[in-house]
């Protein structure tokens, strides 16, 4: 079994309504999201990086912590917590909309700096451990971090262009190389295409070689790309149901991804492989977590979240597999 590891810094968000009442705060952002739902299923999970020292640091630390993340190597500077701001505004027809920025809904301040002294050397604790580390950009800081470790593999969950838009094709395809399950969103995916010089995602997957590409469309579902018997498997999958008021999709992502990876976690420490049986299991779950998190408000789910999660995919899916997973 895999030990999972989050780097880099933590964020908060906090969302408010139109009349800049606070609706809801908790810890944030996609490295952190992801770590946070695969302790709350269970899974031994480390935080390991930075936060600022201010009145939100403990929210940040303590929203992991409620998931039994272990938050011992995350070290406080003194800076600001980096915030995330949203503003959720209900139509006349009742439809959420949700914008996120920055600079804060009441004062138009913001305090959002990353840190570039995180603390990149592995705690000795888990030095011996298989891990499986979590990241969400191409910083160096990441990179630095991943070299430095042995036993490991990295999960990658790339969702937004501005990420690596101004780095250079050889550094992305150096990163990238390192990657071992990587997700990419379809917008994500157009801009990946003309940095690399490429013309499709089975382009994109020979030069990345990664055990696992995924490439998510929301609600259209997802494609998953792997080899099996030395040639690349193309699987579309297409959700059997679709939310259509969402309340917020911030999260969905993230909230599939932390699925996918426990899966994984279950299904390699069982001697397989990835194949049709695991991406058909996997993705069933994964997107029913996602339809749980888009209707709510916030990124991270509840013991609530996960008990309605199981029981929903009970009701729509038959023959599944749920003592491998959960």
């Amino acid at each position: 079994m895999y030990t999972f590891v989050g780097f880099g810094e933590l964020v908060v968000d906090k969302t408010y309504d139109e009349r800049g009442n606070l609706l809801k705060q908790d810890g944030g952002d996609t490295t952190w999201n992801i770590l946070y739902h695969l302790g709350l299923m269970g899974e031994k999970s480390y935080a390991i990086g930075a936060v600022g020292n201010d009145e939100n640091t403990q929210v940040a630390i303590n929203s992991l912590k409620r998931a039994k993340v272990n938050t011992d190597y995350i070290e406080v500077q003194n800076k600001k917590t980096n915030v995330i701001y949203s503003t959720l505004k209900i139509d006349k027809n009742g439809k959420h909309n949700i914008t996120f920025s920055e600079n804060s809904p009441l004062d138009g301040e913001s305090c959002f700096q990353m840190s570039q002294q995180l603390p990149t050397i592995l705690p000795e604790e888990i030095r011996e451990q298989n891990l499986i580390v979590i990241l969400m950009d191409l910083d160096e800081q990441n990179l630095e971090f991943i070299n430095g470790i042995k036993n490991k593999k990295v999960a990658l969950d790339l969702g937004h262009v501005e990420f690596f838009e101004e780095l250079n094709s050889e550094y992305i395809l150096q990163f990238l190389k390192r990657v071992d399950i990587c997700q990419l969103n379809g917008d994500v995916v157009k801009t990946l295409l003309k940095k690399l010089n490429v013309s499709n995602e089975i382009e994109i997957y020979k030069k990345l070689n990664p055990e696992l590409l995924i490439i998510t469309y929301g609600k259209n579902g997802a494609k998953f790309l792997y080899e099996e018997n030395e040639n690349i498997i193309e699987i579309n999958k297409k959700p059997k149901e679709v939310i259509e008021n969402v309340i917020d999709t911030s999260g969905a992502g993230d909230g599939f991804l932390s699925v996918i990876l426990k899966v994984y976690n279950r299904y390699v420490s069982q001697d397989k492989k990835i194949d049709k049986n695991f991406i058909d299991n996997a993705f069933a779950l994964a997107n029913r977590f996602s339809c749980q998190i888009v209707q709510q408000i916030g990124c991270r789910g509840t013991k609530t979240t996960l008990f309605n999660w199981l029981n929903d995919y009970n009701k729509l899916y038959t023959n599944n597999e749920n003592e491998l997973y959960y």
